[in-house]
């Protein structure tokens, strides 16, 4: 699964518990995406990462220098907390793209989600085209920009690449839906990141529920607490030993499953039951970082 419907959740929950600690561990995290990303709800909160050599990101030159390269325009329909937005939004920046960054939950901009990007994010409009799921919008982006490439010329590579990126958007992904939306321990955060107004409140309960239906119809909500517990741990180990000896999951340069891997982890950490098993793993960790400096000076003005 590569993209989640914002559409309007009869909440379903697993026994989990959680000390202070990794409490205030899973609301940092989540307060260091909000300031970084805040920008897409709140253009007084822009932050904008500085370019190699002093330049920042609005810098007449930087912009310019990559606005010359792009033909296209691109807008990018963005829920900051989603795997699949993040997994677009490094890509975007890992390939130096200037993008239009869009909020789903605005109310004008949810009736033309719902028109012509299916009611899904990430979505991403590149001219008149919308572009829906998260692998599509790579592949897009690599016909349009192949440099630097997100799929291995190698047919082997090719293919091991695209394997692993199942893996990430399928495995990790509805155990990281368990965690962050139906896991009692966080709870109380993850409706803030729907926004105070009436719309985020509402959109959260009926996302809530939609959540649970999926996450049962799958299979992963019909496990008893311990059961899931245990496989996360596990995935987290296959994921720990893939990175061995690193830097990357498939060659020297980061590629489509590293930035599937990477919305997933993010995604992990915003969880009190789920970050911590993602910090006590280094090598994890040290992926993360990674894929965070990663293409920090690409441009992203909201909308």
């Amino acid at each position: 699964m590569n993209a989640q419907t914002l559409h309007p959740s009869s909440p379903s929950s697993s026994a989990s518990s959680a000390g202070p600690a990794a409490v205030a561990a899973a609301a940092e995290h989540s307060s260091t995406i909000d300031a970084e990303f805040g920008f897409i709800r709140d253009p007084a909160r822009r932050q904008l990462a500085p370019l190699a050599f002093g330049l920042r990101a609005d810098s007449p030159p930087a912009v310019a220098w990559r606005a010359a390269q792009q033909r296209e325009r691109l807008s990018f329909w963005d829920f900051p907390s989603s795997p699949f937005c993040v997994k677009v939004r490094a890509m975007l920046r890992h390939k130096g793209l200037v993008f239009e960054a869009v909020d789903p939950l605005a109310p004008a901009h949810w009736w033309t989600l719902q028109r012509r990007g299916l009611g899904k994010v990430p979505a991403l409009q590149i001219d008149a085209r919308f572009v829906t799921d998260s692998t599509d919008i790579a592949l897009a982006l690599e016909a349009l920009y192949p440099e630097p490439a997100l799929v291995p010329a190698d047919a082997r590579l090719a293919a091991l690449n695209h394997a692993l990126e199942e893996w990430a958007d399928e495995a990790l992904y509805f155990l990281g839906l368990h965690f962050l939306w139906l896991d009692p321990a966080t709870a109380g955060l993850v409706p803030q990141l729907f926004g105070r107004g009436p719309l985020g409140r509402l959109g959260y309960q009926i996302y809530r529920r939609r959540i649970a239906a999926q996450v049962r119809g799958q299979g992963t909500g019909r496990k008893p607490p311990e059961r899931l517990l245990g496989e996360l741990q596990r995935q987290l180990d296959h994921a720990a030993a893939l990175l061995q000896p690193g830097p990357w999951l498939i060659d020297e340069q980061p590629r489509l499953a590293d930035f599937a891997l990477f919305g997933q982890l993010s995604f992990l950490l915003r969880a009190v039951t789920s970050g911590p098993l993602v910090r006590e793993r280094p090598p994890l960790m040290a992926f993360v970082k990674r894929l965070r400096a990663v293409g920090r000076d690409a441009s992203a003005t909201p909308r």
